[in-house]
């Protein structure tokens, strides 16, 4: 479980890092701060819910998992109230979409007990799997740098 968790932090932080090396206009470098200032709570969250084991008391469980809602939330309202360059417009969507499918999971293993946290945790490398696409379609729109 260790090497999961590390990997979702690392996926997160990752994508705050788009906008180190950007194209060095002012657009893309505003952008890039936006980026930098969602991502720094969506990464704790992820960290929570990988920590989340089915021994969990429900109440933690609950918790665990209202406050990550409440990260993605915010995470989400910063990005739809962000301006992204219009190169990383569909990237800035997609980001979109991907947390509000996680808030989706988060909200639906609150009350499925442990088969539920597995599963989420299964969403949870998938998502993390959706966060390197889309840095990557960042990077190719000059936003992130490329290291």
């Amino acid at each position: 479980m260790g090497l999961r968790r590390l990997t979702a932090v690392v996926v997160v932080a990752a994508l705050a890092a788009a906008g180190c090396g950007g194209g060095g206009d002012g657009e893309g470098d505003a952008y890039a701060d936006q980026l930098r200032e969602v991502t720094p709570p969506l990464a704790e969250a992820v960290a929570a819910v990988e920590q989340l084991d089915s021994g969990a008391s429900q109440e933690d469980v609950e918790s665990t998992l209202g406050d990550a809602e409440a990260s993605v939330q915010a995470a989400i309202d910063g990005l739809e109230a962000s301006s992204p360059p219009a190169d990383a417009a569909d990237a800035n969507q997609a980001l979109i979409d991907a947390l509000n499918g996680f808030k989706r999971a988060l909200a639906a293993a609150k009350s499925g007990g442990a088969d539920a946290i597995e599963t989420l945790k299964a969403e949870t490398e998938d998502f993390n799997s959706e966060l390197a696409a889309i840095r990557q379609e960042l990077v190719d729109a000059g936003v992130a740098g490329g290291g």
